[in-house]
């Protein structure tokens, strides 16, 4: 099973008294079966990570139930033959077959690992053909599907909020900005007309000494002006000022192109929730959804008896009795419209043969899976 779609299943701790359980087997099966409708919060949700307004696949019709539900009963009746051959492994072996696990021998915990992953892959596999076709949508009121959706959008709320932030902070930047422009154009504007007194101070030299004096004599004094406050107010002006006038003219277009992407996102994310509104209202979403719901239901039953629920799981007996997974499995097949899918030991087991079965997979259960497959478990 993929990280994600295990993240999502919130398992709760087994019960702690479970070894009272075995007084009676009542007791065991009622205890199950309330432990698996507790674990069974919702489905994953995946209809937001795989649909994105330029996805080719929402533009496709939905596909035919015809050409899904062959792959999905083979992928299923692989896990399992699997299954049925670890029941016939147990039927064999039972005797050999005692806690702790690490003491048995290792062609039977190889062979047990081999066959747990082969089952756990064709779950895995059959949930991937369904959830990845053309017009699969979670239900309506999926409870995940919404928190997913609230999640995305909050996330692009809060950067669009901080971004507008931002700006905020900004804004004496910007009026720097703007006084900074203007004590250049005044500067500018003292150089100007300094260029002219020193015209006139030279054009009036024939004409009127005085005069030309006079101009001279303004034209040193705007110099020593020009170059206080070029010293006061704009060092290396040519440098600095434009490379700092830059920055800022750089940010703003910076933070207005982060508020533009971000309102793309948000309308991204609105286009989608109504075009999965739309699909819902197709039948094959809602066969796929339903066809979906069995088999993940089957899916936790069959992990309750063959994994353990945590890396140190003290627990001597399996959550789910193998007549409860014989049940979901059955279900599931139906769903499948493929009755026949659930047969040979699994489908003949004796209560007598259960009680094997379930002593044997508390033991077996407890083999750690390979380090490549813990994490995503």
């Amino acid at each position: 099973m993929d990280t994600e779609q295990n993240d999502d299943l919130n398992v709760l701790d087994q019960p702690a008294n479970v070894g009272e359980a075995q007084e009676g087997a009542t007791d065991v099966v009622a205890t199950s079966a309330a432990t698996s409708v507790s674990r069974i919060h919702d489905l994953p949700c995946h209809c937001w990570k795989t649909r994105i307004p330029k996805d080719k696949r929402i533009a496709q019709a939905p596909v035919a139930l015809s050409l899904i539900l062959p792959q999905v009963r083979a992928e299923l009746e692989r896990a399992i033959q699997a299954f049925n051959s670890l029941v016939t492994l147990v039927e064999k072996q039972a005797d050999e077959i005692q806690d702790p696990a690490a003491s048995l021998p290792s062609d039977i915990r190889d062979t047990f690992c081999l066959r747990r992953e082969t089952i756990a892959a064709g779950f895995d596999a059959a949930i991937v053909v369904i959830r990845t076709t053309p017009g699969y949508v979670c239900k309506q009121g999926s409870a995940e599907h919404d928190r997913r959706y609230s999640a995305r959008h909050k996330a692009l709320t809060n950067i669009e909020d901080d971004i507008a932030r931002s700006l905020k902070d900004a804004e004496p930047l910007f009026k720097a900005r703007e006084e900074l422009l203007l004590a250049e154009r005044r500067h500018r504007r003292r150089k100007d007309i300094q260029t002219a007194v020193r015209a006139l101070s030279i054009v009036t030299i024939p004409y009127s000494p005085t005069v030309s004096a006079l101009f001279t004599a303004a034209d040193l004094f705007g110099i020593s002006v020009v170059i206080a406050i070029q010293r006061a107010v704009f060092p290396d002006a040519d440098d600095q000022l434009g490379e700092t006038l830059d920055r800022v003219v750089s940010l703003v277009r910076d933070l207005e192109r982060k508020v533009g992407e971000v309102k793309r996102l948000k309308e991204n994310l609105e286009a989608v929730k109504t075009k999965l509104q739309a699909e819902r209202m197709h039948p094959i979403a809602t066969q796929l959804a339903d066809i979906l719901d069995m088999v993940y239901r089957a899916q936790l039953a069959v992990e309750d008896v063959l994994f353990p629920s945590c890396d140190k799981c003290t627990c001597s007996h399996p959550v789910v009795p193998i007549r409860e997974v014989v049940s979901s499995l059955q279900v599931m097949a139906e769903a499948l419209e493929c009755q026949e899918m659930v047969d040979g030991p699994l489908a003949s087991l004796c209560d007598e043969q259960c009680a094997v079965v379930d002593r044997v997979f508390s033991v077996l259960r407890t083999l750690p899976r390979p380090i490549a497959q813990t994490g995503s478990h």
